[in-house]
């Protein structure tokens, strides 16, 4: 909120800046996408020194 009021000396205000929104029912959807993920490297995510981790919540 700092940077997109120009609260930063250097920065100018945001200009025609969207409002985010939570959304308890997308980020319910979410979760459930994420406890289907495998973790493991696959064709589409095979890049070098890619960081495979899974952080508990």
């Amino acid at each position: 909120n700092q940077l997109a009021g120009g609260g930063f000396s250097g920065f100018t205000p945001a200009d025609r800046m969207a409002t985010v929104q939570w959304d308890d029912e997308l980020a319910h959807l979410a979760k459930f996408n994420v406890l289907k993920c495998i973790l493991k490297r696959d064709r589409c995510r095979n890049t070098q020194c890619q960081e495979l981790k899974f952080i508990k919540h």
